[in-house]
């Protein structure tokens, strides 16, 4: 006579299982946010960082991110770093190596200073620090000045904690 062999599930893996496939408990990465920030001229991406939340900061919160926020730069800016340090050096001595100001010419397009769910700015000038590990930072005094400039979308501007 045959046996019958039944599977013995226990009450506490029955329930994780359920849990997961009705999607009672997410994991924490299902709720995280990933926030992008970069640096333009024009088209032409120059600094690119990220970093991630949950979702609940408001567009005033997500801006200040930039204070901290590494941002690495791409080909396109040590190239025009170099080009324009060169002609810094002849015209006023040895640029500073741990500060460097963007700086919009006549003939340049716009600086636009970008962090998703923060909003977006275009400037004249940006002034950028150095950090430690060859990352820039945009400098805290240029935020605070461009933060009242930028654009929002609307969606954003709703969940916005002060609505001056």
């Amino acid at each position: 006579m045959r046996q019958r062999v039944r599977p013995v599930l226990s009450f506490a893996a029955a329930a994780a299982f359920a849990a997961g496939l009705f999607g009672i408990v997410r994991p924490d990465a299902a709720d995280a946010r990933l926030v992008r920030a970069e640096v333009l001229l024009g088209e032409t991406t120059l600094l690119l960082g990220s970093t991630s939340d949950d979702g609940r900061p408001d567009v005033d919160a997500v801006w200040q991110y930039l204070r901290d926020l590494r941002l690495q730069p791409t080909e396109a800016f040590t190239a025009l770093r170099d080009e324009r340090d060169e002609a810094a050096a002849e015209a006023e001595g040895h640029p500073q190596a741990d500060r460097w100001t963007l700086r919009r010419g006549e003939e340049d397009p716009w600086i636009h200073l970008r962090v998703a769910y923060g909003g977006r700015a275009e400037v004249h000038t940006l002034t950028l620090l150095r950090a430690e590990d060859g990352a820039w930072r945009v400098d805290p005094t240029d935020l605070e000045r461009y933060a009242d400039m930028r654009w929002i979308r609307r969606r954003e501007a709703t969940a916005l904690y002060d609505k001056r």
